[in-house]
């Protein structure tokens, strides 16, 4: 089964750890714009009308400590305004909350819910069985109330109530909230104070800008912000290339900075200090992109985000084949012409199979190239193309609910790693549930950090996704482009041009970092942007995530079981082969750049003459990056000097400690042969026998894993 199946039963692989005891029968009746076909718009109220257990006081009957009751009291009832209504997601709260307290159904809350008039249930998530060690997905109710009427729910012992917070996507091609506000305080003039909010007694300035490539060719379909003392006007162009914005200054020397934003083909433009005439139209030209790469899109494309984690030095056959991706965003083009991979989805939003290949915001788009664009001489290059893409539509719109339906799908299909490129405005104890839900049947998250320029949002916050934030290099795109404002002020540049991305979330949940500035991509419905963001960055991660999976030995044999330990392999896999990036604050970069050739320097072992191994080895350096280490790769048929005899005397913990930091000895095992465990850090366990014999052995048995590895020669 995949996620995309709108009636598909979900497979039997619960352990009832959370949840309801059973699957209840799955409900027909109609689904709402952000469910899909296995919720309802009311549950029934018939359903354990008998049950013993009582209705949460606060969930309200018409008794008199109920809210209905105390409505009643008040006289006729009056149902609350549009604007102090709010969306929330309501659960029996787990058992190790309630202790001593009564527990109760889902089905006595949703009668309790559905007898007062204020409170409109809008859909029902059911509770999932499942097999195995992955347990079951709680069931939960979305409706929306009063904020007052949902305070008092809160309170209750009985129930996990919490707000259904909007979600949102990662990266956009329009210049993002941070990046406005640090343009804004930025530019000369504006005192370090933030924009004024004064009133306006003055006209208002029309300013017209024209915007065209270097032909004079009309650029329709391009974003203008005017950033002025008062705040950012926005314009988009028309066929003819015109946008009008209207500004509330006083004159038009008071617009700091202007900023053009393509939705293809062309490179964004930043031009402090603009200089407008109201008068005219104001000319601005913006670079194609096509410029910058010869060729293109004749000819494929190799990303700088490829070149830079090395991805482009794996071997041809490495493409992801047999991994299951699943992207959950705003859709994606499969009409374009990189975009063969995507042959599943599903429109959570409007409940079908079909609506996922509308793609409103691009992002999705953006995101499924990066991973998975196909490898057909044109166009950009995917790191996966042969991985099976579904995509799971649920922006814009959709809401922390509409994931916890997504992660499910994506559970019951048992797809290998899920991409986020979203954020929510709040974290969510109930998302939290299936995203470790997710981890336990095996499955990897990799979320975008955010694009705030703060602290991590969710849910690259949660400790049970693998966090990406945005770092990009300078040489890659125009430097008078929009993309030139995004170096991180205050923070250096590494020696090889890397820097950290001024829009990125950063902060200790930070995980790895990934190419997230000037990344060109598929956007709909048959063209290619440059664009700035974290779900770019968590993008390049889940493409290399996949190809691990497919191409590891690892995960055909000790971690193939799809379970929690594998994917804290693959985590620890990514984040052990990061190249650290020195940019002066840690959680920008967490462990640094994910390296594919180290990530694979297991598998891609020189060849010996007469003996196995593959007869290929990637390049030592990059025109893109400065050589990692230079001895590597080591070449193991050229002689080795005879190295200086082991001192006995020395600590064998501190041996163990330099074998396990190279990657020769992991943390389950040593070298595999003694038999004893190590203590997770490449350090032997003591064992019982004499202390002579024990050294002995352990010299004699690490002498032998540095020969294999010919890092060791002589006797």
């Amino acid at each position: 089964m995949t996620p995309t199946e709108p009636g598909a039963s979900a497979r039997q692989r619960g352990e009832g750890k959370t949840g309801s005891s059973g699957a209840r029968s799955r409900r027909e009746t109609g689904a709402r714009a952000t469910g899909t076909s296995e919720t309802t718009s009311s549950p029934s109220k018939s359903s354990d009308s008998g049950s013993s257990r009582s209705a949460p006081s606060g969930a309200g009957t018409a008794g008199a400590g109920s809210p209905a009751g105390r409505a009643g009291r008040g006289g006729p009832h009056r149902r609350a305004q549009p604007d102090d209504r709010v969306r929330v997601m309501v659960a029996a709260a787990s058992q190790a909350w309630t202790f001593g307290v009564l527990s109760c159904d889902l089905d006595t809350i949703a009668q309790a819910l559905e007898s007062d008039p204020d409170i409109d249930i809008v859909h029902r998530i059911d509770a999932r069985p499942r097999a195995g060690t992955v347990a079951a997905g709680q069931a939960i109710l979305v409706a929306e109330m009063p904020a007052a009427r949902a305070a008092d729910l809160g309170r209750n012992l009985q129930l996990l109530v919490e707000i259904d917070s909007a979600l949102e996507a990662a990266a956009m091609p329009t210049m993002d909230p941070a990046l406005v506000a640090a343009v804004t305080l930025a530019d000369p003039g504006a005192g370090g104070r933030p924009p004024l909010f004064a009133p306006f007694y003055g006209a208002p300035l029309v300013l017209t800008v024209e915007v065209t490539d270097p032909g004079g060719h009309a650029v329709e379909d391009a974003v203008i912000y005017a950033v002025g003392r008062r705040g950012t006007a926005f314009g988009v162009t028309d066929r003819k290339g015109h946008a009008e914005l209207t500004v509330f200054e006083e004159s038009a020397e008071a617009i700091l900075s202007l900023a053009v934003a393509p939705a293809r083909g062309h490179w964004g433009r930043w031009i402090p200090e603009p200089r407008l005439d109201p008068a005219t139209a104001n000319p601005v030209v913006v670079e194609r992109l096509d410029a910058a790469f010869p060729g293109f899109p004749a000819q494929e494309l190799v990303g700088w985000g490829l070149r830079a984690m090395r991805i482009d030095q794996l071997p041809p056959a490495m493409q992801g084949e047999g991994t299951m991706i699943a992207c959950i965003d705003s859709g994606a083009a499969t009409a374009h012409p990189d975009l063969g991979g995507p042959s599943a989805g599903f429109d959570l939003l409007a409940g079908n199979a079909t609506g996922w290949k509308d793609d409103p915001l691009a992002h999705g788009t953006h995101s499924v190239g990066v991973v998975a664009a196909g490898r057909n001489g044109a166009g950009v290059r995917g790191i996966a193309p042969e991985a099976d893409i579904v995509v799971l539509k649920l922006l814009p719109g959709g809401r922390c609910s509409t994931l916890i339906e997504a992660i499910d799908r994506c559970i019951d299909a048992q797809v290998d790693v899920i991409n986020l490129g979203l954020c929510a405005t709040r974290p969510s104890a109930l998302v939290e549930q299936r995203l470790r839900h997710a981890r336990q049947a095996g499955i990897a998250c990799i979320a975008a950090a955010g694009n705030t320029g703060g602290p991590v949002a969710y849910p690259a916050s949660s400790p049970a996704v693998l966090a990406v934030a945005a770092v990009g290099r300078v040489g890659e795109f125009p430097p008078d482009s929009l993309h030139a404002a995004q170096p991180a002020p205050g923070l250096p540049l590494s020696p090889d041009g890397f820097f950290a991305a001024r829009l990125s979330a950063h902060g200790w949940e930070v995980d790895v970092c990934g190419p997230g500035v000037a990344v060109v991509s598929t956007v709909p419905p048959d063209g290619y942007a440059a664009w700035d963001g974290t779900s770019a960055a968590a993008a390049h991660v889940t493409g290399l995530a996949a190809l691990l999976l497919a191409h590891h030995p690892d995960f055909a044999g000790p971690f193939r079981a799809p379970t929690a330990a594998r994917v804290d392999r693959l985590f620890d896999i990514l984040r052990r082969n990061a190249r650290p990036l020195p940019l002066g604050d840690p959680g920008r970069t967490g462990a640094g750049l994910p390296d594919a050739v180290l990530a694979f320097r297991d598998v891609m072992t020189a060849p010996v003459p007469g003996g196995p191994g593959t007869p290929w080895w990637p390049a030592a350096a990059i025109d893109l990056t400065t050589p990692i280490d230079p001895t590597w790769p080591i070449d193991m048929t050229a002689p080795v000097e005879r190295a200086a005899p082991v001192d006995v005397a020395d600590p064998l913990d501190r041996l163990a400690a330099v074998l396990h930091q190279a990657g020769i000895v992991n943390g389950n095992g040593g070298n595999g042969e003694s038999g004893q465990k190590s203590n997770g850090d490449g350090r032997r366990r003591a064992r019982s026998g004499a202390a002579g014999d024990d050294t002995a052995l352990a010299l004699a048995q690490l002498r032998a894993t540095l020969e294999r590895a010919g890092l060791w020669s002589g006797s």
